[in-house]
């Protein structure tokens, strides 16, 4: 289960209405849930907005490619495809997997690798290279928010919370108002 902080009580409200029922939700402070990760997406096409309070999903960043002259010297290693060949005379050629006009040519495979690397160093020092960095994006991350100016949305929310409730009082359900607590009830060893 993965805690969600809502910004505020009507939203909270209309996130356990939209999953009431179909994912087992943990009910807890005013403005938090516990929930399943998966729901994390079908909260986030609904428009609600949450703010996941837990490392154990990962944050996606949204927007497009980041493109920086500078490469950090912090930054790890990159890695890219190399397509070795040899030709008919001995040699072994390393090209760079998608930029054939970035090539070396040694004796050896383990030379040519090398050469290809001072190459590719040298073209990251002059500029000729730059590193671009793609942040990964939720693919249902265009649907978030594309209710929030429904002017249905909130009594469409409404029937939801009463129809729950009467499932609720014909099942006999007493919902839990207990505070979540700082420990796990998962017995660990």
């Amino acid at each position: 289960m993965i805690p969600i902080r809502f910004p505020d009580l009507d939203t909270k409200n209309r996130a356990l209405a939209r999953l009431g029922g179909r994912y087992s939700v943990k009910n807890c402070r005013q403005d938090e849930l516990h929930v399943p990760a998966d729901t994390l997406a079908d909260l986030a096409t609904a428009g609600l907005d949450f703010q996941v309070m837990s490392a154990a999903v990962p944050r996606q960043e949204l927007g497009g490619p980041v493109i920086s002259r500078q490469v950090s010297s912090s930054a790890p290693a990159s890695s890219c495809l190399v397509r070795i060949s040899s030709g008919q005379d001995g040699q072994v050629t390393a090209e760079l997997l998608g930029a054939p006009d970035i090539h070396a040519t040694a004796p050896s495979q383990e030379e040519a690798v090398e050469r290809l690397q001072r190459l590719l160093q040298q073209q990251v020092n002059l500029g000729s290279l730059v590193a671009v960095e793609i942040p990964q994006q939720h693919p249902l991350a265009k649907w978030a928010g594309y209710l929030k100016d429904d002017p249905d949305f909130d009594d469409y929310v409404e029937e939801i919370r009463k129809f729950r409730e009467e499932m609720d009082r014909r099942e006999g359900y007493v919902p839990d108002t207990d505070e979540c607590s700082n420990t796990s009830s998962t017995p660990t060893t």
